[in-house]
């Protein structure tokens, strides 16, 4: 769906020669800034479709406030919000935009719509006709989603979700062994065949535990880098409930400060947890050439020659939680990205609690993950009503 913009705004240029007549000099500086422009699609997460009318934003880098900084910082920069440059162009009924005239150098790209929120993630312009990565849009419906986006230039990668089949020990033991253990432990590797374990994925878009008929997790949109798929995503996991938690079972505990602090759960004396087991969420870059090739696609590269340039979102609705990323110079075929431990709290509403943590571990055709690291920086934690 890449448009062949630097023929049609060559064009442009030449009919502005022509018409207005200027110099030999002003006409390739003119025809230079119109190739300068960065362009892409704003599309909707759970269908893979541009959003029309969508307002898309360039900010410079340097003139986003850190909430690190300190107050006279920040209120310097307050001051002088009348001054920020934001630049900003209209999507078209495809959902597609582009800009005119962007000086290069590193931006914050996002967008806005109305009834949506939408992704954001810092951006270099560096280049002629550039595309830039998609932006998601998502709607106000407060619904936990996990969309993943990637380059233009990358083609296809594919998302999946495991998680418990059935309702686990809810014992404080439980989720702190499981939280500080191996892969080797049951249950944490993300191969379909794993004992208790569902998957969702391109195979199966629909968990089989249903609340109303609708599947409590599901993948809403798979894009397969097909000529009717807008480049770079999104691949969007919605998780309703959940999976076969619909009342507490097991020990419970609660959580006091001390927990807190390197948990994130929030504090509540009155009502206890009970864990429901872990869900763990990873990609897969795939390509092959037919249906009898393997599949040799490699999502990073340690040269960094090759690099899919994902980020996964963490949305609630249209609140964006947070975005990961995976490291660089470092061979990756798939990765587990997220571990999200579930809880329910024992009050009237059976409170959900979501632990999402960012647990990047690299799978290369292996049976199991390689540890890099889980660190309790970056956790974010998602409460919302349970089934009832």
């Amino acid at each position: 769906m890449k448009r062949n913009l630097i023929l049609k705004l060559a064009l442009l240029a030449l009919s502005v020669f022509l018409i207005v007549g200027v110099t030999s000099c002003d006409f390739f500086s003119k025809l230079f800034s119109l190739l300068a422009a960065p362009q892409g699609y704003v599309v909707v997460a759970q269908t893979g479709v541009g959003l029309a009318n969508a307002t898309v934003t360039l900010t410079p880098k340097a003139q986003i406030v850190p909430p690190q900084s300190d107050s006279k910082t920040q209120e310097k920069i307050a001051t002088n919000e009348a001054a920020r440059v934001v630049l900003t162009a209209t999507t078209d009924a495809d959902g597609y935009y582009t800009f005119a005239d962007v000086d290069f150098g590193n931006y914050v790209l996002t967008a806005t719509a109305t009834g949506y929120g939408c992704t954001k993630q810092i951006v270099n312009v560096s280049g002629l006709a550039q595309y830039l990565p998609s932006v998601a849009a998502l709607p106000d419906d407060s619904q936990l989603r996990i969309v993943t986006m990637w380059s233009p230039d990358f083609k296809d990668i594919d998302v999946a979700i495991t998680y418990d089949a059935s309702y686990a020990d809810g014992s404080v033991a439980a989720f702190t062994d499981n939280y500080q253990t191996s892969t080797a432990t049951a249950g944490f590797t993300p191969e379909s065949g794993a004992t208790g374990r569902e998957k969702v994925f391109y195979g199966l878009t629909g968990s089989t535990d249903k609340a109303d008929g609708v599947s409590v997790v599901s993948l809403d949109i798979d894009n397969r880098g097909r000529a009717t798929d807008i480049a770079g995503g999104p691949e969007t996991i919605t998780i309703k409930y959940i999976p076969d938690a619909v009342t507490p079972v097991g020990t419970s505990f609660t959580v006091d400060d001390a927990h807190a602090l390197w948990s994130k759960l929030p504090v509540d004396a009155t009502n206890s947890y009970s864990w429901c087991g872990a869900m763990e969420f990873y990609v897969d870059a795939y390509s092959r050439s037919s249906d009898t090739t393997a599949d040799d696609a490699t999502l990073v590269t340690a040269d960094g020659s090759a690099d899919a340039a994902l980020v996964v979102y963490v949305m609630k609705g249209k609140d964006m939680l947070g975005a990961y990323t995976l490291p660089e110079f470092t061979v990756i075929d798939s990765a587990s990205i997220l571990r999200i431990n579930t809880f329910l709290l024992s009050d009237a509403t059976g409170t959900q609690v979501f632990q999402i943590i960012p647990d990047i571990r690299i799978m290369n055709g292996q049976s199991s993950f390689r540890d890099l690291g889980m660190p309790e920086d970056g956790i974010i934690v998602v409460s919302s009503p349970g089934r009832n």
